[in-house]
């Protein structure tokens, strides 16, 4: 972008687009690509900010935003903020920013917060026809397959830091084994958690940085520790998991459409699926103008 090769093209770059304030987010601005869409929903039908009183700017990974949050801040603008996703900022107690002109999500990302039991519960409904009422462990088979989740993420906390990596994120399932266990109820077996783990050497288990750490980030919740991807990939394999659960098995369903369901439910009704303290959050820390 042009306006952002000097002090003043930054500042005036809402007089082109026409609006108060300019947003500056992780992702590309693609139709595909929902990064843009959940903050607009998020600013508009939540907070009750106007659409036309600012304009969100996707600026690729999260290096690029944070450059453009320090050219903010040295030039003493004051009508752009910058977004990025939480990732693991909760550890780094240390980190100082100005929080009018730098906002994270709530979650880990905002695929995160976007995935909410209740959404994953009503798109299967309507995949269902209404038969997921007939499964009595359903709150059980979530909360079972988050705890799973989240010491997986805490192993590849702990292996990152020690300059390993147990999760492949070039994977969408991060490598690991997204399966119904009904002996554990839970996607992720208890075999596949010690797989992971036996993937990590043994000097990280006894480093005091790393037992620190790890006790650190189990206290934080699953929704802010499991990364966003991750967490993505897990709902649409759930939904998948309890449509053959329940009885569902004769379509194939693609991820697409899965998505397709519930960002038009998300975008029609963002009260209802989004959970409490996620809302309050950006009621809270999202009003921009």
């Amino acid at each position: 972008m042009l306006f952002s090769r000097s002090s003043e093209g930054l500042s005036n770059t809402h007089l082109f687009y026409g609006v108060k304030v300019m947003v500056y987010i992780e992702g590309e601005d693609k139709p595909e690509k929902y990064d843009k869409e959940f903050y607009k929903i998020i600013l508009n039908r939540l907070v009750g900010i106007d659409l036309n009183k600012f304009e969100i700017v996707p600026l690729g990974n999260c290096l690029n935003v944070k450059e453009r949050y320090e050219n903010i801040v040295s030039n003493n603008i004051t009508n752009s903020i910058c977004v990025i996703d939480r990732d693991y900022n909760f550890l780094k107690e240390s980190i100082i920013y100005n929080p009018d002109l730098l906002k994270f999500s709530y979650g880990y990302s905002w695929e995160s917060d976007f995935w909410s039991d209740i959404i994953i519960h009503r798109v299967i409904e309507i995949l269902s026809g209404g038969k997921i009422s007939n499964l009595s462990c359903f709150s059980e088979l979530m909360s079972n397959t988050k705890k799973s989740a989240k010491k997986l993420s805490c192993y590849d906390l702990i292996s990152q830091i020690n300059a390993e990596c147990v999760l492949d994120k070039s994977k969408s399932s991060f490598g690991v084994r997204l399966e119904y266990d009904s002996s554990i109820i839970s996607l992720i077996s208890a075999n596949e958690i010690k797989r992971i783990r036996s993937k990590i050497s043994s000097d990280v288990f006894t480093c005091l940085i790393s037992k620190q750490i790890f006790k650190e980030a189990l206290k934080a919740s699953s929704q802010k520790l499991i990364q966003g991807h991750f967490w993505q990939k897990i709902s649409l394999v759930m939904i998948v998991q309890v449509l053959k659960i329940i009885g569902i098995t004769s379509t194939t369903i693609s991820d697409q459409l899965i998505f397709n369901i519930a960002q038009t439910l998300f975008n029609e009704d963002i009260d209802k699926f989004l959970d409490p303290e996620v809302k309050d959050y950006y009621l809270t820390n999202f009003q921009i103008c």
